[in-house]
């Protein structure tokens, strides 16, 4: 794996249904309130993250990338794929990926160990070792497994 296959990682608040981002009837479509809220929310998550150290200088990633998305399960009804839309849409406005269709691959599950807020997104390079990607998509895992092959044990 490459040095740099981590491009960007940060939580969100769970990600709002795709079927509750909109009110509206024809062509005119309104944010609902609790998705202009989640967006908010998210907003300033996504600040914290490109404020640390290693997201300082980040320019919207153009390259062609992978998308890993845990997922805190909030219940059963919910459908796992509802929850795509709205984390891209926020990563494009926030310019942390240049446009949606950069996105080669995208890994998404449903973490049930923890309480239902937050959902994890970790943006690889498309190039990175796609094993490690799909491993949970935890920076630190991957550290931790690039250390131990540089050490040989």
């Amino acid at each position: 794996m490459q040095d740099n296959a981590l491009l960007f990682h940060t939580l969100l608040p769970v990600p709002p249904s795709t079927n509750s981002l909109f009110l509206g009837t024809g062509k005119r479509r309104i944010k609902t309130p609790a998705y202009r809220s989640w967006l908010q929310a998210g907003s300033l998550m996504i600040s914290a993250s490109k404020s640390k150290q290693q997201f300082r200088s980040l320019a919207p990633i153009a390259e062609p990338c992978i998308l890993n998305m845990a997922v805190d399960r909030p219940n059963r009804m919910r459908d796992l794929d509802n929850t795509l839309k709205s984390a891209i849409d926020l990563l494009v406005a926030r310019d942390i990926l240049k446009d949606d269709n950069v996105i080669q691959a995208i890994h998404v599950y449903w973490r049930s160990a923890f309480p239902a807020t937050h959902a994890e997104i970790t943006i690889y390079s498309a190039d990175a070792d796609l094993d490690i990607c799909w491993r949970g998509g935890n920076p630190s895992i991957i550290q931790q497994k690039k250390e131990t092959e540089e050490h040989g044990n």
